[in-house]
């Protein structure tokens, strides 16, 4: 309809006369579209009085499918007998083709209460954000037609419907199908091939996230961003009164990766060998900046070898006094001396390293109750633009997890420990370009052989009054 050319999966679902309609659909998969073409064979099509709602979790969400929808129709000419777009902007009424009304409303699930009363049809988008309660209490006993779109979060309610409408015998009421975001032919050779890198990345890093979101195939459990964290888990390892795991070995290679406390949370140092092992973890409460420099001071001169410190904001003095003191110590860029500040793109690199190593279960630690909550809650959700963010609720990271990740950076590059067992004669290196290119602070520590390159030079305990 108007110059709307639909992709297959769309055409089929347009066409179908069941009552009410799912859709999963991958990111850009044409979810709005197929929703503003349905809300407008509603709004026109000849009845004495209609009433249309575009619902979704977030009114700005709710307002993507009712002002295409708006604009479509004042495009045709086709009369509108109310408009308060100044006053409420969210309501028109229009003359549909037999000559009755159609009022098109505009609400969000954060407020349930607004939604309508009586009977209505109305198009959902991304139902999945959506509460079950949201749906059973408040939209299916007013609801006469529907049509709901939503990219899947694992197996909820939306999921039971998904069932009910592949079932030919139920599809005079619910009828149900899938479609990815590369059916979306439609879409311009530009962003379809961007969304193409985007999806061959997510399917390497984190590929059940891949599965959903891109494929449009429900996963139960795939808003966990870490996975495989029981593989990582050594009962032998226990953690001390001390926070030592396992004692300073001088034939070992370490990283520690420090995140610091800033009002109510956390001050982490996790440290890991060579091998992938933690070997030292310590969690204390916010305290004076001297008692956290001492905090991190004491370990890391124990098990000599890298710091990877946040350096974001009071972080930074952290990291120069350290490098000042003669630590070695690295950032994220590898033209950058001024620590790991987190970004954007810091974190998301930081994270996807973490989760590679545990995936891949290169890690090993203690069954530690507080890191293992961390990790398992760390989650993946979408914001209203629609990009992905990492993290707990309302997106915090974990201090437990940015620790355990800053510490797991400091390791990108070296052998794992499956690597080294084919290799009984690997001493650990320590070089720039070992770790891809990140730099290191205070290079003093290096010495060139002819050999090898650049070797790291352990220090002695002796060194550190041992």
């Amino acid at each position: 309809m108007w110059n709307f050319e639909p992709h297959e999966k769309q055409q089929i679902l347009l066409d179908h006369p069941a009552r009410k309609k799912l859709a999963y659909s991958g990111r850009k998969g044409g979810k709005t579209t197929s929703g503003r073409e349905w809300c407008k064979e509603i709004a026109l099509e000849p009845a004495k009085y209609t009433r249309l709602a575009c619902i979704a979790p977030t009114y700005k969400l709710a307002r993507l499918c009712f002002d295409q929808l708006v604009m479509h129709l004042k495009e045709k000419k086709i009369p509108f007998l109310v408009d308060h777009s100044r006053t409420d902007p969210g309501y028109v009424r229009i003359k549909n083709f037999g000559d009755g009304t159609t009022d098109i409303f505009c609400r969000s699930t954060e407020d349930p209460d607004s939604l309508l009363g009586d009977k209505y049809d109305a198009y959902i988008d991304e139902s999945a954000r959506m509460l079950a309660k949201v749906w059973f209490d408040f939209l299916a006993p007013n609801i006469k037609r529907c049509f709901i779109t939503t990219t899947p979060k694992g197996k909820d309610w939306n999921y039971d419907f998904y069932l009910e409408g592949q079932n030919p015998k139920n599809q005079a009421e619910w009828f149900s199908l899938s479609f990815d975001t590369f059916t979306n032919t439609k879409m311009p050779p530009e962003d379809y091939e961007a969304l193409k890198k985007e999806y061959e990345l997510a399917l390497r890093y984190s590929p059940l996230t891949a599965k959903q979101e891109y494929m449009a195939v429900p996963v139960e459990g795939v808003d966990d961003y870490f996975h495989n964290i029981e593989m990582n888990i050594d009962e032998k390892l226990t953690l001390s009164d001390t926070a030592e795991i396992l004692p300073p070995d001088p034939k070992r290679f370490y990283s520690t990766g420090v995140d610091l406390a800033r009002f109510r949370d956390y001050t982490v140092v996790s440290i890991l060998d060579d091998l992938g092992t933690l070997v030292y973890w310590k969690r204390i409460g916010h305290f004076d900046p001297n008692s956290q420099k001492m905090m991190i001071i004491g370990p890391a001169r124990r098990y000599p070898g890298v710091i990877c410190p946040d350096a974001t904001g009071i972080g930074l003095t952290f990291f120069e006094e350290l490098a000042n003191m003669g630590f070695s110590l690295i950032g994220f860029h590898s033209n950058d001396a001024q620590g790991f500040s987190f970004s954007t793109n810091s974190r998301s690199e930081l994270l996807m390293n973490l989760n590679i190593m545990l995936t891949d279960a290169r890690l090993r630690f203690p069954r530690i109750p507080e890191l293992l909550s961390a990790l398992a809650k760390t989650g993946i959700s979408q914001t209203e633009a629609g990009r992905l963010k990492i993290g707990a609720s309302g997106g915090h990271l974990p201090d437990e997890v940015a620790s355990l990740a800053l510490a797991a950076w400091g390791l990108r590059g070296l052998p794992t420990r499956y690597e080294m067992e084919d290799r009984p004669d690997w001493t650990p290196l320590h070089r720039s370009r070992l770790i891809n290119g990140v730099p290191v602070i205070n290079e003093e520590v290096e010495v060139e052989t002819e050999a090898r390159g650049f070797e790291f030079v352990m220090p002695s305990l002796e060194d550190y009054g041992r």
